[in-house]
């Protein structure tokens, strides 16, 4: 997401398209029940389970939902939330498919926005540094 909002600061991708690619990210990721099947964390069974609670809870999210009728751990659903983010479609993959950049064009944006930001981190470790050296000579 950090580095679609740095595209659109750099007028790369108007806020429209970046939130038009976000969606699509977002629909790119397994369901949350399908992986829990796929990786042994739950039964077709307490999948449907699961979705009956939501429909009578439906604010409630899929994850925590089995987490309260005890079917997950809070670590089981971080490691599968983890999961669906990981298998979800990059944002260089979405630029790319969706007409914004050629492939080397959106590897460069993105090798740019990470040097950006280990200048940013460089900066700010400098300066938390300099600070509590200042702090401790006062």
């Amino acid at each position: 997401m950090y580095f679609g909002m740095h595209l659109v600061r750099q007028g790369l991708l108007t806020t429209d398209d970046f939130f038009a690619l976000l969606e699509q990210q977002v629909a790119s990721r397994p369901p949350m029940g399908a992986l829990a099947i796929e990786t042994g964390k739950l039964t077709m069974k307490q999948v449907f389970e699961v979705l009956e609670a939501q429909c009578e809870e439906t604010s409630q999210m899929f994850g925590e939902a089995a987490v309260r009728l005890g079917f997950l751990s809070e670590q089981d659903l971080a490691v599968l939330i983890y999961e669906q983010a990981r298998r979800a479609m990059s944002m260089t993959e979405l630029l790319v498919l969706n007409g914004h950049a050629e492939p080397e064009t959106a590897e460069h944006w993105l090798q740019q926005y990470r040097d950006h930001q280990g200048r940013v981190t460089q900066m700010t470790t400098k300066s938390v540094a300099e600070d509590a050296a200042s702090a401790a000579v006062s």
